[in-house]
């Protein structure tokens, strides 16, 4: 005798999704959190008589260092907590550095780095260059940091 077997085939496309996973913290202060923002408080150096004269820069190098975690390409950012900054109403203006070149700082985000997924490290450099407007007094300026999906 001769059999005969049934035979079927179905062919399953199965979807799925990596959601990301992402964290942000400062070095130095690792109760910083693991959320997406963290903030930190720069105090403006005073400058002399003769820096205003020239027209002076202060460059503080590796004034934090921020961890960011990701499991997808990330974007580094940073704003202004406040609408004055970078302005020069007080006569001087903000610039931070991640990678790259130092960027203005304000209150909409700026891309001070990028990375690849993995944990990664970045020193973060700050710079105030003063003008004729500048004010005496003691100021800070607070800035906040965010990583994002790129």
């Amino acid at each position: 005798t001769l059999g005969f077997a049934a035979s079927d085939s179905a062919t399953v496309t199965v979807n799925f999704s990596v959601n990301a996973k992402q964290s942000l913290k400062i070095k130095s202060n690792p109760g910083s959190g693991n959320s997406n923002t963290v903030e930190s408080t720069f105090h403006i150096p005073t400058p002399s008589d003769k820096d205003l004269k020239n027209g002076h820069t202060i460059t503080r190098e590796d004034v934090i260092t921020l961890v960011a975690t990701s499991n997808v390409d990330f974007e580094l950012n940073v704003r202004a907590n406040n609408s004055s900054l970078g302005m020069g109403k007080d006569g001087y203006r903000m610039y931070v550095r991640g990678q790259g070149e130092f960027k203005q700082v304000s209150t909409n985000p700026v891309t001070i780095a990028d990375g690849e997924p993995g944990k990664h490290e970045f020193s973060v450099d700050h710079r105030v260059k003063y003008d004729e407007n500048y004010e005496p007094g003691n100021y800070e300026e607070k800035l906040v940091f965010n990583i994002s999906s790129a």
